[in-house]
């Protein structure tokens, strides 16, 4: 039995780290939802063998936003990944339009910053 990491569901991970509304704008609570979101990555270790990929979007913290335009620290993940070899599944989870063209740029990004 494996575990997937959303990348774009980590603000309740913990009760006791949980983000709240009024400190969604500032870059403590982005460094935390970072720190949460590695917490699980390195937490896991073998068990991870799936990843749900997406951006969160500053303003308003919505998930599934364009890979490269949000708040997840990208280079930070990517790093961690190639450090344990992980050689799991990643899936896009996408709610933009134009659907292709985001899909393609996130695609890009990502394969990037691997």
């Amino acid at each position: 039995v494996g575990a997937c990491v959303d990348t774009g569901h980590t603000r309740s991970y913990r009760a006791d780290a949980q983000i709240p509304d009024a400190e969604l704008a500032s870059d403590r609570a982005r460094q935390r939802y970072n720190d949460l979101m590695m917490e699980k990555a390195e937490g896991l270790g073998a068990k991870l063998i799936h990843f749900h990929v997406d951006d969160v979007r500053a303003s308003d913290w919505r998930e599934h936003r364009t890979i490269g335009k949000g708040i997840v620290d990208w280079r930070r993940l990517t790093a961690h990944l190639a450090k344990v070899g992980y050689k799991g599944a990643f899936v896009m989870e996408l709610e933009e339009s134009p659907a292709v063209e985001n899909l393609v740029e996130s695609r890009d990004f990502f394969y990037k910053s691997l």
